[in-house]
């Protein structure tokens, strides 16, 4: 938590990995992870070449579920880990970051993939999408 609230969410992720730390801390250092790069997409997105709102989706979804590019495909980092269900609340978090940041296409997206109806409620209201919160609900 300490490395998250100091702006290293990616470096929390990977010493969670490291030590097998339980799956909710996993989990969430992905999130942020994810999280940030979303943020950090948007600022580099307004100064050179723009990735696509589907690229930056596909992207942050990758991290959270815990795989990483390799030069010729992508493989997970632990077979075991793929099996289990993804913590509740994870995709509507890095949700909310991309609205933040100005992605809505990105926290459409995101959101359309959250499993927990009480998170994606949450998310869509403080996104202002009143209509989809209450179909969800």
């Amino acid at each position: 938590a300490r490395l998250v609230a100091a702006g290293r969410a990616s470096l929390a992720a990977s010493i969670s990995e490291y030590l097998k730390l339980g799956r909710r801390v996993s989990d969430y250092a992905r999130a942020m992870k994810a999280a940030a790069f979303v943020s950090s997409s948007t600022s580099l997105s307004q100064q050179s070449s723009s990735m696509t709102d589907s690229q930056i989706a596909e992207e942050a979804i990758r991290i959270i579920q815990g795989e990483e590019k390799s030069s010729t495909k992508l493989h997970v980092k632990d077979k075991n880990s793929s099996a289990m269900p993804l913590s509740s609340g994870m995709y509507a978090s890095v949700a909310l970051a991309a609205h933040r940041a100005g992605r809505r296409g990105v926290a459409d997206l995101l959101i359309l993939l959250e499993q927990s109806p009480a998170d994606k409620v949450h998310a869509l209201l403080a996104i202002g999408s009143y209509a989809d919160a209450a179909a969800v609900a």
